[in-house]
């Protein structure tokens, strides 16, 4: 399955910073790279079941 890079937003200010952050990181040539990172409004969340096991990803 391929992996897509998103940042999800509640609400017009958290997609505003979302936006400047991304802008800033893209000026500021911190990646060879081209970001591909989505700006996207946040979805219904719907949990997983108990019975699944629970990975935490850490951005260190």
């Amino acid at each position: 399955m391929p992996h897509s890079d998103q940042l999800f937003y509640d609400n017009e200010t958290q997609k505003i910073k979302g936006e400047e952050v991304l802008k800033k990181i893209i000026d500021e040539h911190l990646y060879d790279k081209p970001i591909v990172t989505e700006i996207n409004p946040a979805f219904v969340f719907y949990p997983a079941e108990d019975c699944l096991p629970l990975k935490l990803f850490s951005a260190k």
